[in-house]
């Protein structure tokens, strides 16, 4: 049905509102049609709209009751919500009764089961529990059809070792070898090094927009002498103001973000870069399978992203005295590090700050310690200090911030 495809089509373009209105306009003429009220549901959804939305998953569960895209966007409202336990138990009866409801030789079983696993580790990480995570995003790779997805997937699983503090290391190196072993299919460039006026530098990532990395690069990029160097952009990423006040540190700005990697890959070959520095890692939307095609003679990681990427194609990974401690063996790194004498981040505003006001604690009579961070990152380890810390200072109260203590449910779990 051409209406059915055009909603489902605007969905896809992030056109919620009209999708809403051609399903209701549908639904008029066709009131039985589940897969109409399947995709009103998905526009609600996406809306914020959530009460509603549920309210079209009970009319379509009582015509279809296994339903599988109702039951998955049941599920996205409530991960949209934070509201982690619902999603956990929604997601792990999915996944069970998915056999059920779907031939498992089926496009559709596959992607659902795959979508399904990779929001459970999604949650799992939110959760603080990475080991599970790190399974979950695992199965997503393995069962993904889609090879750009599998990749993604994987690189999840990856970023979400770094939490798991028990994970031993021989599992980190095979997980390692597990990324190369899906991106070697990736021919590499040759290059014939010719001397140029300028050695050529390029940087690649997601994250050249406001986002912590961007305060990190900036300092090294104003200090950049471009009398000695041609400094390339390579943008993964829509831009903003700060992508702005950027693009006037480098030589070349060039937005990849509707680029394939092998497409990126051929740009920066094109552009002739001596040194592809990477800053995302296995970080979210990263561009490690644009280095997978070894687009630069010299490819280095390093300022977004702290541990391996597993890539051979990867020569050097950026690191400090502090990050990797002289004298302790580079475990686990298929790059050879490149250590600082002093911390590899340079932390620069690119606004006025104002000036530190009046201590709180002179007015409220205690200190307040604060960690507004990724609550994955507070471990048993880290609680163990914190409590050593407010015993020492009993009066002291501690202020968290972080997304799961948005919902009761994030609450209660924490």
């Amino acid at each position: 049905m051409k209406e059915l495809e055009k909603g489902s089509q605007f969905i896809q373009a992030g056109n919620y509102s009209a999708a809403e209105e051609s399903m209701r306009a549908l639904l008029e003429v066709a009131p039985e049609n589940i897969e109409a009220r399947y995709v009103l549901a998905a526009a609600l959804m996406q809306q914020a709209r959530y009460a509603e939305a549920l309210a079209e998953i009970t009319r379509i569960r009582e015509c279809e009751p296994e339903h599988a895209g109702a039951a998955m966007v049941e599920i996205y409202v409530y991960q949209k919500q934070d509201k982690v336990a619902t999603e956990i138990r929604l997601l792990e009866t999915f996944i069970q009764r998915l056999r059920k409801w779907l031939p498992r030789d089926s496009e559709r079983y596959g992607r659902f089961l795959s979508e399904s696993w990779s929001l459970l580790g999604s949650a799992y990480t939110l959760l603080g529990k990475p080991e599970k995570a790190v399974e979950a995003f695992l199965h997503s790779s393995r069962l993904e059809p889609n090879q750009i997805q599998k990749v993604r997937e994987y690189s999840n699983a990856l970023f979400a070792a770094n939490y798991a503090a028990e994970l031993p290391i021989q599992q980190l190196d095979r997980l390692a070898r597990g990324y190369q072993a899906l991106l070697a299919d990736c021919e590499p460039y040759e290059h014939f090094v010719e001397a140029k006026a300028k050695l050529r530098i390029g940087f690649i990532s997601p994250d050249l927009r406001r986002h912590p990395v961007a305060f990190f690069l900036y300092p090294l990029l104003h200090n950049l002498s471009q009398a000695q160097y041609e400094v390339f952009a390579y943008a993964a990423n829509a831009e903003d103001a700060v992508s702005s006040l950027l693009r006037a540190q480098f030589t070349a700005w060039c937005n990849i973000s509707g680029f394939s990697a092998q497409q990126a890959a051929a740009q920066v070959y094109a552009d002739e870069i001596d040194i592809l520095v990477d800053l995302s890692g296995h970080t979210k939307n990263n561009c490690l399978p644009v280095l997978a095609f070894r687009p630069a003679p010299v490819q280095i990681c390093g300022i977004g992203y702290f541990n391996t990427t597993g890539l051979k194609a990867v020569d050097y990974f950026l690191s400090d005295v502090y990050c990797d401690p002289p004298g302790q063996p580079a475990t686990g790194f298929s790059e050879r590090l490149l250590r600082l004498p002093h911390s590899h981040f340079c932390y620069m505003p690119l606004q006025a700050m104002p000036l530190p006001g009046a201590l709180p604690c002179r007015k409220n009579g205690y200190v307040t310690f604060g960690c507004f961070n990724n609550f994955s990152k507070v471990t048993d380890e880290v609680l163990a200090v914190w409590q050593e810390i407010l015993c020492r200072v009993p009066t002291a109260h501690l202020l968290l911030k972080s997304r799961i203590l948005g919902s009761d449910e994030g609450q209660a779990v924490v």
